[in-house]
């Protein structure tokens, strides 16, 4: 349900670098991250027809979160479960669950969106099967596009790091 972004090899030699030139490079990892991070949200976002769902909501759009660990060694993208107390539809997608009637009634009533008549509909519950959408989009995106992304971003934070030295000297 969750993706797990690491990028350590790549960094760390950045990283030895700028230090043999005097420079300091604490965040060039974390910054680096959460750039991924964003690049694969959008790549995620873009993959919603691919994983078959249909219609592009607003609040599936906002489910997909990303956080980065407390060490700045991983990010985690995933969809977020609530917010402003209400479920998203991103988090039951991902992982699967069974809608039931609260308690004191015994069936949901909802409009259909398939055109079927009657437009209204009663069922005891409803089942929403688990889609993988945030895998298959995040492992295309992993596969083809990251590492020159990432390879990209980091020779310009390098370089911003060297410019913001000589800037200083």
């Amino acid at each position: 349900m969750a993706e797990f972004l690491s990028i350590e090899t790549r960094v760390s030699e950045a990283k030895k670098m700028l230090d043999e030139l005097g420079i300091q490079s604490k965040n060039i990892s974390k910054q680096l991250l959460r750039y991924l991070a964003g690049r694969m949200k959008t790549y995620i976002r873009r993959g919603y027809r691919k994983s078959g769902l249909n219609k592009r909501s607003g609040n599936l759009y906002k489910s997909i979160s990303s956080r980065l660990t407390k060490d700045g060694k991983f990010v985690i993208i995933s969809p977020t479960a609530r917010r402003d107390g209400k479920v998203l539809y991103g988090y039951a997608l991902a992982k699967g669950v069974t809608i039931k009637p609260k308690l004191g009634t015994k069936a949901l009533h909802f409009k259909s969106t398939r055109g079927v008549e009657p437009p209204y509909r009663r069922a005891r519950s409803v089942v929403i099967k688990k889609n993988s959408f945030i895998k298959d989009s995040a492992t295309t995106y992993r596969d083809t596009k990251m590492y020159a992304d990432a390879n990209a971003k980091l020779e310009k934070l390098v370089k911003k790091a060297i410019e913001k030295y000589e800037s200083k000297q």
